[in-house]
């Protein structure tokens, strides 16, 4: 016997050291073995009562004493085994340590499959049959029950707690859990009735660069939410930090891990079916909140809507995962601790193949146990199988007919085969961790106080939508009349004002016109001369002179016009010079009927209706000719407005052959921007004209344009987002980095509500529009 030995046991380090101060005073304690733990002063306090001179009733009456009624014998015993696991108790002469929690005739490092032998189960958590446990009450099926779940990378765990105890208030309060799987079900029901919208989001996030962004971020968002809701369960019901921190998945992924060994293991029944359960709890939260959300704003024209839907879908997917009661995850191991049943599935596995059982000292487990197991897995699969025929697989079908039918029923076979595969798994074995003592919780009123601040604070409700910068003013440049472009005066950027000629288009056939006209009209106002004044015999000879002239001129020209033609069907003359021979001809025929008009005229006597003729005659070739003029002025293209040439058309156009009406460039003020707002028709009641508004593009996402909306759609249009309304806003600066047809986002001042009323608006249109109308 050792001489120094003590009555009872007693606490036994090597060094402990006093840090910290107040809420963070703390006392750092080494064992024998040289491993150091951070025990609260209350721990060590009930630590140092281990001082080999009190039983444990004695030293059960001192914490009691010392510490107060939050300490009871249950919180002792416990305690003591943790300062036994962790080296810093010895025995005394009267008293020995107690015997290991794990089995002495079941060692972790026993396989019985290894000698051919049936595989007996390790006990649970809180087990009647025994003391032992088996490990992490939360797993992985890629995790053997040997390996520890301690993540690789620690992190502070408060923020997560914080996070977690908000996504588990429906799973603290019964009312609240009911309450939640109603919202389950609405949001089902709300999937499917907009399912055509929901098929649509769905065909946008197959695009890779959206699936892979969007699909990552989901998976942080249900990884952080799972892991976040656990550390909190954990904290709650065992009262100490859980151990929280980046692990990597198959040693490549990086994912946030949650610690369920040790202080979860000890938690009585109740605490470990509801850290169990967190994740599950979470994972239907976060599908609610996600179906809810898409629900609102499905119709907002963002990204948002892609978003919430991946999340749902990816939620839904992971607790559908989490629930499977075949493989070593939370619905198994719920499963497992509400039936109190150790190794649930390998016991099931073994009775219903009626293997031997080469253990003893346990009881097989009762057959209603069994029944009820087997019973949570079909129900599961045909739930399962339930929601993939109603969602994914009938729009596969839709999408591919049969096959896509077939390729989801055959990966739906191997994923239940791969899970049966994996019935039979490694034992699992005992990692040490400490309890800590329950500690009061800080008053919250404080908090919820803020919070009934911050949600009547008056706060101004600004809708927002999709925008589009435009000009001012724009104007097209078309040509009028068609030719062929000459010359081009402009460029693209130019400042032109308003009637500069922009190009010059040929202008060869106009101008013979204009010579003909000017030329008829001189040769009616010849005849209404010689109609008033009669004619003589010389007049008669030449006129007669220059009937045959314009008839010789007339024969030369048809001839030039007939070679010319000839040459240009052999591409032997320009265009140009074919126009100017045909042009030539016909000038010569008008001549040459002039002449012979002439030539009747003097031959005749004036006459009032003839007078009357030639007059009437002369004002209409009058008003042709200043059509055909206008006709000539327009082959010079001017720009109708002052502003800059914003068209690239201009820069090849020498050579073209224009048509009439065609655009050739296009003119616009760039002096004052406006800006034209799509909203949607859910928020345009709270748009009013003059109202302020804000703009922001996508070139410089930091800076805002200031304006006012001078203008509001009497109508609602269609959009690919749903029904839309029009808002013109005119911007009270010209911004150097916008530019007309730029988009971004922008913003329209509405009326001031309280926080909570502008942040719940979504959810109240919601409950008051589509879930009103799923009433029937």
């Amino acid at each position: 016997m050792n001489p120094e030995q003590s009555r009872y046991i007693r606490f036994c380090p090597a060094a402990s050291e006093s840090r910290g101060e107040g809420s963070r005073a703390h006392v750092l304690v080494t064992s024998p073995s040289g491993q150091v733990y951070r025990l609260t002063p209350n721990e060590f306090v009930l630590a140092r009562l281990h001082d080999g001179n009190r039983d444990d009733q004695a030293r059960i009456r001192a914490a009691a004493e010392e510490l107060g009624a939050a300490v009871d014998a249950r919180t002792v015993s416990r305690f003591t085994d943790d300062l036994i696991e962790t080296g810093l108790l010895e025995a005394g002469t009267e008293e020995p340590l107690p015997p290991p929690r794990q089995l002495a005739d079941q060692p972790s490092d026993r396989d019985p499959r290894d000698e051919g032998e049936s595989f007996p189960p390790s006990s649970m958590p809180g087990s009647l049959a025994n003391a032992g446990r088996q490990g992490p009450i939360g797993g992985s099926g890629n995790r053997a029950r040997g390996d520890s779940s301690t993540p690789g990378l620690t992190l502070p765990s408060a923020p997560f707690r914080w996070l977690g105890h908000l996504l588990n208030v429906t799973l603290y309060y019964r009312p609240l859990q009911w309450m939640l799987w109603v919202l389950v079900a609405a949001a089902l029901f709300g999937l499917w009735h907009n399912r055509l919208d929901a098929a649509r989001d769905a065909v946008e996030l197959v695009a890779p660069y959206r699936l892979i962004f969007l699909g990552l971020l989901s998976a942080i968002i249900v990884n952080l939410t799972a892991q976040a809701a656990r550390a909190a369960a954990i904290a709650r019901y065992t009262q100490e930090p859980p151990v929280i921190g980046i692990d990597f998945l198959l040693g490549v992924l990086p994912r946030l891990q949650t610690a369920t060994e040790g202080p979860a293991e000890r938690a009585d029944l109740t605490g470990r079916l509801r850290i169990i359960a967190s994740p599950l709890n979470a994972g239907l939260l976060v599908f609610v909140l996600a179906i809810g959300g898409w629900l609102m704003v499905r119709q907002s024209g963002t990204f948002l809507p892609n978003l919430l839907l991946a999340l749902g879908v990816l939620s839904a997917a992971s607790f559908l995962l989490r629930l499977n009661p075949l493989a070593r995850r939370d619905g198994y191991f719920l499963l497992a601790h509400r039936l109190n049943v150790p190794d649930l599935r390998d016991q099931a596995w073994i009775s219903i193949l009626g293997l031997e059982r080469p253990w003893q000292e346990l009881a097989p487990p009762p057959a209603s146990a069994l029944r009820l197991y087997v019973l949570a897995i079909v129900a599961y699969m045909v739930a399962v199988i339930a929601l993939l025929l109603i969602y994914p697989a009938s729009w596969l079908g839709a999408q591919y007919g049969g096959t896509g039918i077939l390729v989801f029923l055959a990966l739906m076979g191997m994923i239940v085969w791969e899970q049966t595969r994996r019935m039979r798994s490694d034992r699992g074995r005992i990692e040490p961790m400490r309890v800590r003592l329950q500690t009061p919780t800080r008053p919250q009123w404080l908090l919820l106080g803020l919070l009934a601040l911050a949600a009547l604070f008056p706060y101004t409700y600004e809708p927002s939508g999709r925008v589009e910068v435009l000009p001012a003013e724009r104007a097209d440049i078309r040509t009028l009349v068609a030719g062929d472009v000459r010359e081009v005066f402009v460029g693209e950027g130019d400042m032109v004002e308003a009637g500069q000629e922009i190009v010059r288009l040929g202008d060869e056939q106009q101008q013979s016109q204009v010579e003909i006209s000017e030329a008829r009209i001189r040769r009616l106002e010849a005849e209404l001369r010689l109609l008033d004044s009669g004619s003589t015999n010389e007049e008669i000879a030449l006129a007669e002179q220059r009937v045959t002239t314009a008839k010789e001129r007339l024969e030369l020209a048809e001839s030039e016009a007939d070679r010319a033609q000839r040459a240009f069907s052999r591409n032997a003359i320009s265009p140009q010079e074919h126009e100017r021979a045909l042009s030539n001809a016909s000038v010569r025929r008008e001549e040459l009927a002039e002449a012979e008009q002439q030539l009747a005229v003097v031959r005749r006597e004036a006459r009032e209706d003839e007078r009357a003729t030639l007059e009437a005659e002369i004002e209409g070739e009058r008003a042709r000719l200043v059509f055909l003029r206008q006709e000539l002025e327009h082959t010079r293209v001017r720009s109708p407005m002052a502003g800059r040439i914003v068209s690239n058309a201009l820069i090849f156009a020498r050579g073209d052959y224009l048509q009439v009406g065609e655009i050739l460039a296009t003119v616009e003020d760039q002096d004052q921007l406006i800006a034209e707002l799509r909203m949607p028709e859910s928020t345009i009641s709270e748009v009013e004209e003059g109202a302020r508004a804000h703009v922001r593009s996508w070139t410089a996402p930091t800076t805002s344009v200031p304006g006012r909306v001078t203008h509001i759609a009497p109508n609602v249009e269609d959009s690919e987002h749903g029904k839309v309304v029009r808002v013109r806003v005119e911007l009270d600066e010209a911004s150097s980095h916008l530019r007309p047809g730029m988009t971004g986002r922008g913003k329209v001042e509405g009326n001031v509500y309280p926080a909570i009323v502008v942040f719940t608006r979504a959810i109240t249109r919601l409950v008051m529009v589509e879930i009103w109308s799923w009433l029937p």
